[in-house]
């Protein structure tokens, strides 16, 4: 994978031992959120257009409810657009001396010297045991840690820092 071009200063090619991006778990709410948009969407369609339906005369709104039907739909499509630009611009990078995490579009960057830090583990839950991802835990003595997002083969990555 390529180094992305803000990480450069913080490496060069030799010294890196892993970059990865986040494991594609983190791509099924963004989908789950568009098929709901679609529902919210057919849904307030149909009942639109079928004013003479039992719900409108029940409610006596339908056009009111086609509106909170289409504002809920367009919040989905927001919140699945933005989880999936984070999704695209994070990255983990592993060096010979740091960590490095580079988060969302705003590009957070935190890194953290391997030799600095304290603990070093794998949060693992059974779906992420079976889908084969975890998130690497790496906090440093004074208690910061680097940004948290699953990825895949945690425990080889891990590998690779207690190599360094």
């Amino acid at each position: 994978m390529k180094i992305p071009s803000i990480l450069t200063s913080f490496t060069t090619p030799e010294n890196v031992r892993a970059i990865v991006r986040p494991h594609w778990i983190m791509l099924v709410p963004v989908v789950l959120l568009f098929a709901w948009a679609a529902l919210l969407f057919y849904g307030t369609l149909s009942t639109f257009q079928s004013s003479t339906s039992a719900a409108a005369h029940f409610f006596m709104a339908p056009a009111f409810f086609t509106l909170i039907g289409v504002a809920l739909g367009i919040q989905a499509i927001l919140s699945g657009t933005i989880r999936a630009v984070g999704y695209y611009f994070s990255y983990l990078l592993i060096t010979d001396t740091h960590a490095i995490t580079l988060t969302g579009i705003a590009r957070q960057i935190r890194s953290m010297e391997i030799e600095d830090s304290d603990i070093r583990g794998v949060d693992e839950s059974l779906v992420g045991r079976v889908l084969g991802y975890g998130v690497l835990n790496v906090s440093g003595f004074s208690g910061a840690t680097i940004a948290r997002f699953p990825v895949a083969n945690p425990y080889q990555l891990l590998e690779q820092m207690g190599e360094a």
